[in-house]
């Protein structure tokens, strides 16, 4: 049985992915990640005014997503990716990059759309309650926040289905789920506030 890490991954361990591989999860050529970028963009929607992608790597879905946001800031603990990502989006001026370290740093922005992928299970459930109470006041009322996660096994802090049913119950009170789905692979759930409707609705 893998022991699971008890702190959150620092950032350390994200640059020396980086220095052993320019694409350690292999955005530019897995078929896991093309199916599962299809299935974010079209839950996701278009026409966002101001976008936050938080653990954007080297920006392979960066370059989707900014098509359908007026603004984007994508952010990620890396540096080394943030180069890649400056290089692969340097011809769309609507992305601004950043290096941050949520949820010890967050920015002041307000957002309508927030993407939180593959990154939640790197954090502690504390992590996790931090960056929740941000979000409580940076999302917009009528903001989306979208779940992407792995739910296969790891050694991290937490697993995919632990950050996606903490989220779910930590925020019903301010969002409401407009879309779930659930796969061998991954998990995505997107919340919404105001009176956006789910689904089919």
């Amino acid at each position: 049985m893998t022991q699971r890490r008890t702190l959150r991954m620092p950032r350390e361990y994200f640059e020396d992915l980086y220095v052993g591989s320019p694409d350690p999860w292999g955005f530019v050529t897995s078929d896991y990640e093309r199916q599962k970028y299809d299935a974010t963009m079209v839950a996701i929607g278009g026409g966002h005014r101001n976008a936050l992608e938080i653990g954007c790597s080297i920006g392979v879905f960066t370059q989707r997503l900014a098509a359908n946001c007026r603004q984007l800031l994508a952010v990620d603990i890396a540096e080394t990716a943030l180069d890649a990502a400056r290089r692969r989006c340097g011809d769309l001026p609507n992305v601004e990059f950043r290096r941050m370290q949520f949820p010890d740093e967050l920015p002041d922005d307000r957002f309508d759309l927030v993407v939180l992928s593959e990154v939640g299970y790197y954090w502690t459930l504390p992590d996790l309650d931090l960056f929740l109470a941000w979000l409580r006041d940076a999302l917009t009322p009528d903001g989306v926040f979208v779940l992407v996660h792995w739910t296969g096994g790891t050694d991290y802090p937490l697993t995919g289905d632990q950050v996606h049913d903490h989220v779910v119950t930590a925020t019903h009170d301010f969002l409401h789920a407009t879309h779930k789905a659930y796969n061998d692979f991954y998990r995505l759930d997107v919340l919404a506030g105001g009176d956006r409707p789910a689904d089919g609705a």
